[in-house]
Parts: structure tokens; sequence; C-alpha cells
């Protein structure tokens, strides 16, 4: 919760909610999706660095490659993996974070 003594110090801020997509079966593989937001309803700037929406993580031993992320407004409008972007006033960013790689064959004992 983002009090008014903390927004008197400090201005307004984002605010996140962090879910969990998914967990795989292969081993040390999950997913995430974030949603920030202005805690005003303001406009914010983005710099997005994404190597993962292009280049998803690749496995290792046999393992599977993991999938690729995904970096949207909650409109439903894609955002670039790169450069700077404006979250226009009363959206939100939405983040689908990719698990890594799979490491290793079913029945593998890692």
């Amino acid at each position: 919760m983002y009090s008014d003594a903390i927004r008197k110090k400090y201005g307004p801020a984002l605010r996140g909610v962090i879910f969990i997509l998914s967990q795989s079966a292969t081993v040390f593989s999950s997913a995430c999706a974030i949603t920030y937001e202005h805690s005003e309803g303001a406009p914010f700037a983005v710099f997005a660095l994404f190597d993962r929406i292009e280049h998803p993580a690749r496995g290792r031993d046999g393992g599977a490659a993991g999938r690729p992320g995904r970096a949207y407004l909650s409109n439903g409008k894609a955002l670039k993996g790169k450069g700077k972007q404006i979250v226009p006033a009363g959206l939100s960013l939405v983040m689908e974070l990719p698990g890594g790689g799979g490491l290793g064959t079913d029945g593998d004992n890692l």
C-alpha cells in the first residue's frame, strides 16, 4: 500500500503486482507476469531492454527451449523489446516473463 506519508516524502510511484503464470515439468523452469501502473494514473516512461522477447532462453543437456516473453499495455498494444516508450495515463505495463530453458530430459536425475 502506497501511504500518504510516503507519497508526501517521495512523490508518486509505480506499483506492481506479480502473478505466477506456470511452472513447467521441466526442471528449473517457470514463468510470471508483472503489471506496473502509476500510483496516480499518470503516464510514465519505460526504458525497455527485453532480450527474451525475440530470443528465448535455450535448453541445456537435452532440455527444451524456454518461451519468448511479452511486453504490452493493458489495452493490448505490444511494446518494442528495446528503447524508450511511454505508458499513457490510466494504462498499465504488463510484462510476461518467460522461465529459463529446460535442463535435462525426462527421467534424468539432476
